[in-house]
């Protein structure tokens, strides 16, 4: 007989579980065998066969054991899929063509995908992912993985109509969603970098039979961005996996992540980006604005998202009529003292003291900053800029520049803005 004790406060079925979870984990019973029957449980642990029943039934909660119809209870194959991302998100692994999300991780598996395509409106967290208005027109491509006849994976991708237009709709279908990414370079929209963002949860109804998940195995949730080298929301795909077929692998660099530009077109590009890849707060510091374009991302931001937070903070008057006119603009679009969303969702202030409050410039979101910096090429321009691609950062400065406006004098009605002085 196990070394059970009927002596221990722990239940007896518990007890037996943990021999069994023990065997499995070390495994004595290997993945893949077939479970001892349960007259065979009752003997070597001398116990009744709903005690045998209980314990089962323990770890098959757990996800260690899978009951099949007809045929016995097994002890599940634990052999993970590898997925790393720094290997599959590289340009050169698109280039290959086919089979580029799994490749080799599922050795020896015959792989293939069911895929649907359709148009639907965009939710509101599609919408916000992707900097469009809720309700916009976004393709989606559902996507079903097999390794040999197994479901191991769920993929959904949606697309903006602007971008998914330049993309051959049997290219869709075609390709997976890593020769995706190929195709939309291959339309002209150059791809610079990805978010991933890794959660774990317990499947939806739906997802655990398409997974065919035991009890109590959870799924991963992966959702990953891919933005243009403008700083643009290009396709964003929600994967999930079962969590006990997957391992996931990540390299990350142990350098500061922070980048320095040194040219106009690279800091206008990543200031857009920072505004484009704003969804719950954007703060912007200075009086010197006056990249019509730059401005005008702004704008548009503001419009396709009512529900994002802007704080506009200006130190000193401003240097330039454009900059008095997107004041101006921002009063149109936004009512400062509207709380149809529950809060103010623009806010403008005045902080005008040189000594207290010397001049800066950035722009900040929660999920990224550029500090910009005097010019690194001619003498009085500012063209140069830090961007701060690290969330931790980028929310301290999104910190300080609400803190400035605590301070401010308001900017907030059309009379008040229009009296400002223009510098040059």
């Amino acid at each position: 007989m196990a070394p059970v004790s009927r002596k221990s406060t722990w239940p007896l079925y518990l007890q037996i579980a943990d021999e069994l979870r023990d065997q499995i984990l070390n495994e004595q019973l290997a993945p893949g065998a077939r479970l001892p029957s349960e007259h065979s449980l009752m003997q070597t642990y001398d116990a009744s066969r709903q005690t045998i029943r209980k314990a089962i039934a323990e770890l098959k909660t757990e996800g260690l054991l899978d009951a099949e119809q007809g045929r016995g209870v097994f002890i599940r194959s634990r052999a993970p899929i590898l997925r790393s991302a720094n290997d599959l998100l590289t340009r050169e692994r698109w280039s290959d063509g086919g089979g580029a999300l799994l490749g080799s991780d599922v050795a020896g598996a015959e792989l293939r995908s069911e895929v649907k395509v359709d148009q639907v409106p965009a939710s509101v967290e599609i919408a916000a992912r992707l900097g469009l208005r809720e309700g916009a027109s976004v393709l989606v491509r559902r996507e079903r993985r097999f390794a040999d006849d197994q479901t191991i994976e769920l993929a959904t991708t949606y697309l903006s109509g602007s971008f998914a237009r330049g993309v051959r709709l049997k290219s869709l279908d075609d390709a997976d969603i890593v020769g995706l990414y190929a195709r939309l370079e291959e339309s002209g929209h150059r791809l610079e970098r990805f978010t991933e963002h890794v959660a774990s949860r317990m499947p939806r109804p739906a997802e655990a039979r398409a997974l065919d998940l035991g009890p109590g195995t959870p799924v991963v949730l992966i959702t990953r961005t891919a933005w243009t080298a403008e700083g643009r929301p290009v396709a964003t795909t929600d994967e999930v996996m079962a969590a006990d077929r997957y391992e996931l692998v990540y390299e990350i660099p142990a350098g500061e992540p922070v980048r320095l530009v040194t040219t106009v077109d690279e800091l206008q590009a990543a200031m857009a980006g920072v505004v484009r890849g704003a969804a719950e707060c954007l703060v912007s510091v200075g009086s010197r604005s006056r990249d019509a374009a730059y401005l005008d991302v702004i704008e548009q931001t503001l419009r396709e998202r009512p529900r994002l937070v802007h704080y506009r903070v200006l130190i000193g008057p401003p240097h330039h009529q454009v900059f008095k006119d997107h004041l101006l603009r921002l009063l149109e679009i936004r009512d400062p003292s509207s709380r149809e969303y529950g809060m103010q969702t623009l806010c403008v202030g005045l902080v005008d003291d040189p000594v207290r409050e010397p001049e800066r410039f950035f722009v900040a979101s929660e999920r990224a900053a550029v500090v910009t910096l005097p010019s690194f090429n001619t003498a009085g321009a500012f063209d140069s800029g830090l961007v701060l691609e690290r969330p931790r950062d980028a929310q301290g400065l999104v910190q300080h520049g609400k803190a400035l406006y605590a301070g401010s004098q308001r900017l907030e009605d059309v009379d008040t803005v229009k009296q400002l002085s223009v510098l040059r």
